[in-house]
């Protein structure tokens, strides 16, 4: 556990060695941001004007603000974990240093944890910085702090396995920009398949929304930890890991 730390350490320092960690996290909060604040400007406009005309809000705090938001967040995350996740192990490869670390006392089963840790790291640091939207919500209202935890539970399951796929392209190609490619459109697609179900019979269309990784975050943003969507993410995030592993060690099987 010790050298998967050190690992992680490491790689989570070079983010911010290089401009890329700055940038996805300033570019990050800067959208979600912008978006938290048009949504509360227009949740209390609509508060007093109901409040004007003696009508109860029909809508919720979490409803009006919380769920279309950190459902945007995961969107993002669709576009800025491949950036995070391009470089893990293909800079390595491009840089020759692959070698010196398999032939280190470290295995390869450490180096994927390590590399997917570092990377995990940077998503919480960027989800880290989203937590004074709830803290403002309370201080100004009553949202369920219940579900916003879940909410952000759910956001780490999923940024998890987009991670697991990211390291899984990065450990088969030194170019960071076809990793990031490839790695974008799985995501893509893993989004989707739940829209191409409705054209198989119903047994069929039951296994392919399984497969979606959207369709088991959708619990998450209710409120509710369904055991289901939690062993799907473990099992999907272990599988991508296993992967990647593969991926890494085809290299001495050549």
């Amino acid at each position: 556990m010790k050298k998967i730390w050190i690992i992680a350490k490491k790689d989570f320092k070079t983010f911010f060695i290089s401009p890329i960690g700055y940038m996805v996290i300033s570019s990050f909060l800067l959208i979600i941001g912008y978006m938290f604040y048009q949504r509360l400007v227009f949740f209390v406009r609509q508060s007093l004007i109901s409040m004007q005309m003696g009508q109860p809000m029909e809508v919720s705090l979490n409803d009006a603000i919380i769920k279309p938001l950190y459902g945007t967040i995961n969107l993002l995350f669709l576009f800025i974990i491949p950036l995070i996740t391009m470089r893990l192990i293909a800079e390595e490869k491009k840089l020759k240093t692959i070698e010196l670390l398999l032939t280190s006392p470290v295995t390869t089963a450490q180096l994927v944890a390590g590399k997917f840790l570092s990377a995990l790291l940077l998503v919480a640091t960027t989800l880290a910085g989203t937590l004074l939207f709830p803290v403002t919500l309370y201080i100004g209202g009553n949202p369920d702090m219940g579900q916003i935890f879940t909410m952000y539970l759910g956001l780490l399951m999923i940024s998890a396995c987009y991670i697991s796929v990211g390291l899984f392209w990065s450990s088969l190609t030194e170019n960071q920009i076809i990793a990031a490619v490839l790695t974008f459109v799985s995501l893509l697609f893993l989004w989707i398949i739940d829209w191409s179900a409705m054209n198989f019979s119903s047994g069929t269309a039951a296994v392919i929304s399984y497969f979606s990784v959207i369709r088991h975050f959708e619990s998450f943003i209710m409120g509710i930890i369904d055991s289901k969507d939690v062993v799907f993410y473990l099992t999907f995030c272990v599988f991508g890991l296993f992967l990647s592993y593969v991926g890494i060690e085809s290299k001495n099987w050549q």
